[in-house]
């Protein structure tokens, strides 16, 4: 599989010379775990891609080092509803704030954060059409100068309870 990335020809994909991607962490690991477990992939693009791995937003009372969900889950993997709404508004204004630092070609998400990858793809869809229009839908959402190219999505799932409906 590297052997084929290295062979990408990125301009194909509309992106001169090397491209930048976020890159997601799942539920209980961090950007430095990401980056530790990827090593190989991260060599085996240098030169056709930058990949930026970003921490969650931190966790009210949690240690700045601690593993960041993007949201809870409870003891049978549900949603944890009794600290949703408010880890939902931390990641919206994480990510509206993150994404106005710098355009990204792609996003790449890991487990929980593939979920999260997909979710934010699915609002950047329809940013322009309907959150705008409606920003009491999802308050503090704002997109900045993205324009995502694409999106890679490892050991993901659909997640009905990841946020409120849009």
């Amino acid at each position: 599989m590297l052997n084929i990335l290295g062979e990408l020809n990125v301009r194909d994909l509309g992106i001169s010379d090397e491209f930048t991607s976020k890159v997601l962490h799942g539920y209980v690991q961090s950007a430095a775990t990401v980056a530790h477990n990827t090593r190989e992939l991260r060599d085996a693009l240098e030169g056709i891609a930058t990949l930026h791995y970003v921490d969650g937003p931190v966790m009210a009372g949690a240690a700045p080092s601690s593993s960041r969900p993007w949201w809870f889950l409870g003891k049978h993997l549900e949603l944890d509803a009794s600290r949703g709404d408010a880890r939902w508004s931390d990641v919206i204004k994480w990510w509206s704030a993150e994404l106005s630092t710098r355009q990204y070609d792609g996003i790449i998400g890991l487990s929980q954060g593939s979920a999260m990858a997909s979710l934010l793809l699915s609002m950047a869809s329809i940013y322009a059409v309907y959150i705008i229009n409606h920003p009491d839908r999802v308050p503090d959402f704002r997109l900045g100068p993205q324009n995502f190219k694409f999106g890679i999505f490892c050991s993901g799932w659909s997640s009905e309870n990841c946020g409120p409906p849009v």
